[in-house]
This record gives C-alpha cells, structure tokens and sequence, in this order.
C-alpha cells in the first residue's frame, strides 16, 4: 500500500508520509501488541471486517497498525467524501479516554479543510479551533469520539477500533448536521462534558466491542 495519506500540524497534511508495510509484511517491532497478543489481532481484524469490509490495514514506519478508512456518508440528500485513518498505540489496548488506545485522524478533509468547511458554514466553536477533537503527543489533530468498550472472551474489557469507528460516524454526521443546522451543531460544540456522541445523532450504532475470530484466520507474519 503506497500512499501518502497524511499531513503537518496543525491540519494533518503531512502527517504521514508514506505506508509501505503490507498487510501480511508486519515490521520486526517486539513491543508492539500484535505480536505479543496475535489472538488480540485476529479479533480486531474480524470485528473491522464484519463492520467495514472494505477497510484496508497496515504498518507504519514505526511498526504501528493503522486502519485506512474510506466513508461516504449520505447527509441530507448529498453524498459526503471522508477518508480517516485510525491508528493503534503500541501496548493496544489500554486507557479509558479518547485516543488512549486507538487515534483516529481526518485525512480527507483534513483538519485545515474541516475548517474552512465550518467558515463556509458561518459556524464556530469558542475555545477549541474544530468541536470534540484532540491532540496527539505530535500535534496533530484527533476526532474525540469517546471510548467504546465491551467484554471480551474472558470477561476482559477491550477497545476495538471497529467500534471506535462507529462512533467516528457518528462524528461525522453530528458534524455534517451541525453545518446546515444551528441545533444540531449547538449539541455537537459542546465542550463541557466528556459524554460520546448523542445516540440520536442519526449514525449508525457502534459494533460490539468485542467478538470471536474465525478459527482459519491467519496471524499476520
């Protein structure tokens, strides 16, 4: 998979410059939890399969898994283009906040162009440039969508980034609302509650956090 997919702070532009691990070519990076936990990988590989079958993964240069994420959201009669790329941290999974476990960046459009979409708009967002967003150690910008957690096999709690991206679609259609109608992005801009997106943000439930791998699934080398 070669493309550059990411950008600099603080739009995301440069962020990533290139993904040349392939899915099944997984970097020689000991402490990354994939190779520590390979069960763990199955399950998140299944999950965002049944969820977004088209989803596609990979390896950043660092050794990081990444998901690449294509969306094309119907908002109120008009198709909508999202490109987000979701990224594991390296001791997947852990924490209890937003992009403790699982980073999930705008690439198209990228943060600057989220902003010019919300100036297009005649929005704003007083003390936060871009509504429920983060930073990450690097600057760059981060959808907040909350955390989604499950139970897994063992009555152990997990945070899979397929029902991380649930919740990214519900972002996304809170945000997409928001432009067009001051109700919807009143809910949507506000900062002073670290709840998930409203259920009733008309985006599709979030998938179970957790769920079985097929038993013929192969472990990425």
């Amino acid at each position: 998979m070669n493309e550059n997919i990411m950008n600099p702070a603080p739009d995301n532009s440069d962020m990533m410059a290139n993904t040349d691990a392939t899915p099944t070519e997984a970097p020689d990076q000991t402490k990354q939890w994939y190779l520590t936990s390979p069960a763990l990988q199955r399950t998140e590989i299944a999950a965002m399969t049944d969820f977004k079958p088209d989803a596609q993964y990979g390896y950043m240069p660092d050794g990081k898994m990444y998901w690449s994420i294509q969306l094309k959201p119907i908002v109120c009669g008009q198709r909508k283009d999202w490109k987000l790329l979701m990224v594991y941290s390296d001791n997947h999974p852990h924490g209890i906040t937003a992009g403790d476990s699982v980073k999930i960046y705008p690439i198209k459009p990228n943060a600057g162009e989220i902003l010019e979409l919300m100036n297009q708009a005649n929005v704003n967002s007083p003390g936060i440039p871009i509504p429920r967003t983060i930073r990450d150690a690097d600057g760059y910008t981060c959808l907040d969508v909350g955390t989604q957690t499950g139970q897994g096999q063992h009555g152990t709690v997990i945070i899979t980034a397929a029902a991380q991206l649930g919740q990214a679609m519900r972002w996304i259609n809170m945000f997409e609302l928001g432009l067009i109608d001051p109700i919807t992005w009143t809910k949507f801009s506000r900062h002073g509650d670290n709840a998930n997106i409203p259920a009733d943000s008309q985006g599709p439930a979030p998938v179970p956090a957790a769920v079985t791998p097929p038993i013929s699934e192969e472990v990425p080398a």
